[in-house]
């Protein structure tokens, strides 16, 4: 966390200040790690990994990939 933390202290994205493949390839496993323990992301010292990780969920293109449909029950056709 802190050598992505000093990354982004210099770069906008992990890389540059274009978002790139190992930008869209971390943020399932930072999300992830960030909502184990909420609390504790939000209070960390981590302050430009959660700006970029909110640049994320905020995307465009998160958003388009997150939506949520109804639960399904067997006597419903599938959901293709």
């Amino acid at each position: 966390m802190q050598q992505l933390e000093a990354r982004l202290n210099t770069h906008t994205f992990l890389l540059g200040s274009e978002p790139c493949l190992a930008d869209i390839a971390l943020f399932p496993f930072i999300r992830q790690f960030a909502f184990v323990d909420i609390k504790w992301f939000d209070n960390s010292a981590y302050q430009k990994l959660r700006q970029w990780l909110q640049y994320w969920l905020e995307s465009d293109l998160f958003i388009s990939i997150m939506i949520k449909h109804p639960a399904w029950h067997e006597d419903q056709q599938p959901l293709i």
